[in-house]
């Protein structure tokens, strides 16, 4: 048997506790507890409702806030490279201290060797 969604289980609660006319309910004492403690629970349910909400939009606040200074650190960061290579140089050895690789120059290709097919005339 598959669950019922909460705002189903919660709006059946509601209507539950509005149906119950006061008469019935001054004449049935273990009714009363029992109607005053579903609408404590309910009352509950709505304030965990409004925190879980407010959460929410402050979780999505701080993770848009999160990629602005992730966006931003990663501009200054790269100055910081940009600014430490103009600084030591492009090939000096100091930058791996930095965890940056200096500029060895080029590798040359390799020169193709005349295939050698035993044609001596």
């Amino acid at each position: 048997m598959p669950r019922k969604r909460r705002v189903l289980t919660v709006g059946e609660w509601i209507e539950l506790v509005s149906l119950i006319p006061p008469e019935l309910l001054a004449s049935s004492p273990p009714l009363q507890r029992a109607h005053a403690q579903l609408r404590e629970t309910l009352d509950e349910v709505q304030k965990v409702v409004v925190e879980r909400d407010f959460h929410q939009a402050e979780k999505q606040a701080a993770t848009a806030r999160l990629r602005e200074l992730l966006k931003s650190g990663g501009r200054t960061a790269n100055v910081v490279r940009v600014t430490l290579r103009e600084h030591l140089g492009p090939g000096s050895e100091q930058l791996a201290a930095f965890k940056m690789q200096p500029f060895r120059g080029r590798k040359r290709a390799k020169k193709q060797s005349e295939p050698s097919g035993g044609s001596g005339q």
